[in-house]
């Protein structure tokens, strides 16, 4: 999607005008490809409600995004550039908080955020792993801290037979800040021994996924874990 001029209808006035902004909501652009800038949009964009950009190609800058934009409670993954930005490259104002910004890659140029000297604060955001971020963008252009970092929370306990809740959360930054959570429809998945999991794969909602761990008939320790993108978390339990 190019952005240049979009034709807006407003009641106060008795034509149409013209504005430099686009919304999208609740939408996804994938697979996508240019030969150039902007694989998936180019432009300036205010994209929110679990928005999905991912897969797209960019034979230049920006594989995902090109241009400005504001991004809040959506998700960046695997899109790729030529060169620079394979998740988004800012070519202006660009914030970018609450999202799933993961597996964006770039043959030259930083991987995830690249930039033509444009600020951009991205604090927030979950990158895929609770390890630090920098990297991922350009050296001082990109604000990651605090980045989300995912939690698990399962029994210390559990009698033979008996279920208990396992739960895999994103809602909380390196510092503690509260707040802020992963989109809506990040996938989870979880193991275990000495029991079952139901249901293995899971989504999150508010930032968290659940699945019922049942303790088998026998006693002993079990391990159990859950995975979100490349963090794995795990915890042990006595089944008695």
């Amino acid at each position: 999607i190019y952005s240049q001029d979009l034709a807006t209808y407003d009641e106060n006035w008795t034509i149409l005008y013209f504005v430099n902004t686009i919304s999208i909501h609740g939408s996804t652009l994938s697979g996508n490809t240019a030969g150039s800038d902007g694989g998936g949009l180019y432009g300036t964009y205010a994209i929110d409600q679990t928005s999905v950009i991912s897969g797209n190609v960019s034979g230049g800058h920006g594989g995902g995004v090109f241009g400005s934009a504001s991004i809040t409670s959506s998700t960046l993954f695997n899109n790729s550039a030529a060169s620079g930005g394979g998740g988004i490259y800012a070519n202006g104002a660009t914030a970018i908080t609450s999202s799933r910004i993961v597996g964006n890659i770039s043959s030259g140029g930083a991987s995830a955020i690249d930039g033509s000297g444009n600020a951009v604060t991205a604090s927030s955001n979950w990158w895929g792993a609770n390890t630090s971020p920098v990297g991922l963008g350009t050296s001082g252009l990109v604000t990651y801290s605090p980045w989300l970092v995912m939690t698990f929370a399962a029994p210390s306990s559990i009698y033979a037979g008996a279920s208990s809740p396992l739960t895999a959360g994103i809602i909380t930054g390196r510092d503690g800040s509260s707040g802020f959570a992963v989109p809506d429809g990040t996938p989870a998945t979880f193991a275990g021994s000495l029991g079952t999991l139901l249901p293995s794969a899971a989504t999150t909602t508010s930032g968290a996924a659940t699945s019922m761990y049942t303790a088998g008939a026998s006693a002993g320790t079990a391990s159990v874990s859950a995975t979100i993108d490349s963090q794995t978390l795990s915890a042990s339990l006595t089944v008695v």
